[in-house]
């Protein structure tokens, strides 16, 4: 009776892909929460008592950056827009901050989906944006050139809005609920 080796070495490998693939799933699904129920903002959750902490720091690690310093910054993130429709570089996605309470400091980017290198097409920030007549602020993230606060939409299927901020006195303090949020909506498709 002959043994057979080659048995152990595929259950090996099998073992290893498997668990490659449970980890990366793991990275871009566990430790995200929506901001707000009434916005779709959302963010990962790198707080070292957060049980998804590994899970959410793998994430910006397998993106090839840092996350966030704790209490310094928070970094939200959006796939669609209010009514769930994924942005895509044929609409106009149409960001509305209003005036009143501002963070400190604030940037928002647009990056292909799937984008490991997260090579950002604009950045828009609370230093380059100019408000309108009334105090809010209004960008367009399209494919077209469009007057005013534009960021230009990446060229692929989708992409992700990713909003900074930086709170009073360089610490986020209470909870990234209450960081002002822009509104997200599309229009023109």
């Amino acid at each position: 009776m002959m043994k057979s080796y080659l048995g152990a070495p595929v259950f090996l490998a099998t073992g290893v892909l498997l668990g490659v693939i449970s980890a990366l799933v793991g990275a871009e699904s566990f430790g995200t929460d929506v901001v707000r129920a009434d916005s779709p903002w959302q963010r990962r959750d790198t707080s070292t008592t957060s049980s998804a902490y590994p899970y959410a720091i793998a994430h910006y690690l397998l993106d090839g950056r840092l996350p966030p310093a704790e209490g310094q910054f928070v970094e939200l993130f959006a796939i669609a827009d209010a009514g769930g429709s994924r942005f895509r570089p044929e609409c106009d996605t149409n960001l509305t901050l209003p005036d009143g309470r501002r963070p400190r400091w604030w940037s928002v980017a647009a990056f292909a989906a799937g984008d490991a290198n997260l090579s950002a097409q604009a950045v828009m920030s609370g230093e380059t944006a100019i408000a309108e007549a009334n105090g809010d602020i209004r960008i367009t993230v399209s494919g077209r050139p469009r007057p005013g606060n534009w960021i230009k939409a990446p060229d692929a299927r989708s992409y992700v809005l990713i909003y900074t901020v930086a709170a009073e006195g360089g610490m986020v303090t209470g909870s990234p609920r209450d960081v002002p949020l822009f509104s997200i909506e599309q229009d023109g498709c």
